[in-house]
């Protein structure tokens, strides 16, 4: 399955709920589960996105952490804050990682595009090879 194939409309309920499904089906497999905050969904639509931030983006950088850091951000303890970068789009997703039911959680809070975002939590950035 490709998100690009399955996703037509950038920011409708919808597409957030097919990268909803399209990230878990990958993530699954490394025992993590993740779950998109309200403020994740509010900011991702966010006019101040300058382009606008497309559901594609956002899954092409789970793709890639999943390959690079997927088995580090699963070791990750209960509580744990830190931010998702990919500096090729300026866009930076901000979680933390949470209890849900006898497993972790990698719960996203806030998406913003923004070149040069500083974080005081460690940051997982990716880049295209």
């Amino acid at each position: 399955m490709k998100i690009v194939e399955v996703i037509s409309d950038t920011t409708s309920d919808l597409a957030i709920n097919e990268l909803i499904r399209y990230v878990n089906h990958k993530w699954n497999k490394i025992g993590l589960q993740v779950d998109f905050g309200t403020h994740f969904g509010q900011r991702i639509n966010d006019e101040r996105n300058n382009p606008p931030i497309d559901v594609s983006e956002v899954a092409k950088l789970f793709d890639k952490l999943l390959i690079n850091a997927g088995k580090a951000i699963s070791r990750l303890p209960i509580g744990f804050r830190s931010v998702m970068n990919d500096p090729d789009s300026d866009i930076n997703v901000m979680f933390k990682i949470i209890e849900g039911g006898g497993h972790k959680v990698v719960m996203l809070t806030s998406i913003i595009r923004k070149s040069k975002f500083r974080s005081n939590t460690k940051v997982f950035r990716e880049e295209l090879p």
